[in-house]
């Protein structure tokens, strides 16, 4: 199994969205470093390809994808990114659940998302209930 937290409450936090175990002043802060991870497939490229000793063509296999859908990914290609079918490939050949790789995908969308979407027109109503 790969691990990828030392802390188990960021682990909780982004395989589960569950908050408990980081302190409530705490939260924006991690939300705002985490959201900031890189592209799931620069992780698999640069990190748990390597570690497992494998080729992106034995990594194919293992997953049951094509080597250019699996090699899109680690380029990091569009439209070519994680998605949640993906991510139960790649969260049970790493060993540590589709979430976090959902997760990543996400917050890597979002934070790009946020740089790029001009919201300057739109007003503020208030909170949903």
């Amino acid at each position: 199994m790969i691990k990828t937290f030392k802390s188990k409450a960021l682990e909780k936090f982004w395989t589960r969205d569950d908050r408990r175990g980081i302190r409530p002043d705490c939260l924006p802060k991690v939300e705002r470093l985490m959201s900031a991870l890189e592209h799931p497939g620069e992780v698999l490229r640069e990190d748990v390809l390597p570690e497992l000793g494998l080729s992106v063509k034995g990594a194919a296999n293992m997953l049951g994808v094509s080597r250019q859908a699996l090699h899109a990914i680690l380029r990091q290609k569009n439209p070519a990114r994680i998605t949640p079918e993906m991510a139960v490939r790649i969260g049970k050949f790493c060993g540590n659940g589709p979430r976090l790789w959902i997760n990543m995908q996400t917050a890597y969308d979002l934070w790009h998302a946020e740089q790029s979407v001009d919201v300057s027109g739109i007003k503020t109503m208030g909170q949903a209930a």
